[in-house]
């Protein structure tokens, strides 16, 4: 007759299990088990920094277990708290705990499963994902040699153009490499396409969204609209940390959740103080890019209007130009 193991010990490389050990049930619906380096334990581990019984292991019907350290020099480790040999720690179902250089995690037939995660991408029908990530790249380089093109002198060479579109190109790479090198890392696999996608996804909306902003700016005379465009790249990164995050970290979604959302806020107090000398916070005190004349949609002001309010500019403008960059009075000696 083949009985329901009780529970699982995984062995884990990463968020990974690399070796599973089911453990059956006694009579009493209980398990005891040791666990070491000796090949006397249950669960036999080639771990130099464990002793050859380690730890004593009862898993109980309900999905919770107990260990126990047996005498080792090194103990064992629950998140940041170090435990010595003799000390007795409850270990909850699907917590990790770390002895020598070994993490293990529990199962427990009890416990209730977790619910099943998102796919990371989808099968659509339609254009192959080699098509859909060309067309990205298009947009992407396309968009930004625009800008590039915006911004440079009328008699810049077209090679001048190219430099700043291999180095967006280099850091878009990078920085889905890296990803999925932690990836790798913590799920065994390496989904550089899928990272580089999302990357690209959003730097494209940022792109897009920004153009908008700042054209909408100028035709309807919002100079408001620029507060979004200025923190919009902050935020931007902010949520595609967290949507890659999703691949690599997809068990720690709430210490990630909660490391971007304090350099977030971190980022926002220091851009704060770094504008306390501009005439406005969040935005540039000018549309550095003008459209053409025709797409204003805003009324026109008389010149009389302009000059009131240049005139109204003349005393603020006067109490900055007394003090230095770092916002301390300049005496008349310097």
């Amino acid at each position: 007759m083949n009985r329901k193991p009780l529970a699982y010990i995984d062995v884990l490389d990463g968020d990974q299990a690399r070796s599973s050990l089911a453990v059956y049930p006694d009579e009493d619906g209980s398990a005891r088990l040791r666990i070491g380096r000796s090949f006397d334990c249950a669960l036999n581990l080639d771990d130099a920094h464990l002793a050859a019984e380690h730890a004593e292991l009862h898993i109980h019907a309900e999905p919770q277990a107990t260990l126990t350290l047996l005498p080792s020099l090194n103990g064992a480790w629950q998140g940041l708290h170090h435990l010595r040999a003799g000390a007795t720690l409850n270990w909850a179902a699907d917590g990790v705990i770390q002895i020598g250089h070994t993490r293990l995690r529990l199962r427990h037939a009890a416990a209730p499963l977790a619910e099943e995660l998102a796919p990371l991408q989808t099968s659509r029908q339609g254009l192959s994902s080699g098509l859909q990530m060309l067309l990205l790249l298009l947009a992407v380089g396309g968009l930004s040699a625009f800008e590039f093109w915006l911004g440079a002198e009328p008699d810049t060479p077209w090679s001048a153009h190219l430099r700043p579109l291999l180095m967006l190109g280099a850091a878009v790479s990078i920085w889905a490499a890296l990803w999925a090198l932690l990836t790798q890392l913590f799920q065994r696999r390496f989904p550089f396409q899928l990272h580089l996608r999302r990357t690209l996804l959003v730097l494209l909306g940022v792109t897009v969204l920004d153009g908008l902003l700042s054209a909408g700016a100028y035709i309807a005379s919002s100079p408001w609209l620029m507060v979004p465009a200025t923190l919009l790249p902050g935020l931007a990164l902010a949520g595609l940390v967290v949507w890659q995050g999703r691949i690599a970290l997809p068990k720690r979604r709430k210490m990630l959740n909660a490391l971007v959302l304090s350099a977030l806020a971190t980022w926002l107090v220091f851009a704060w103080n770094a504008q306390e000398q501009r005439q406005y916070r969040w935005r540039p005190p000018y549309l550095a890019t003008l459209l053409p004349p025709q797409l204003r949609a805003a009324p026109l002001r008389p010149v009389d209007a302009l000059l009131k309010d240049a005139a109204a500019l003349r005393e603020p403008l006067a109490a900055k130009a007394k003090r230095d960059p770092q916002g301390n009075e300049i005496s008349e000696e310097d």
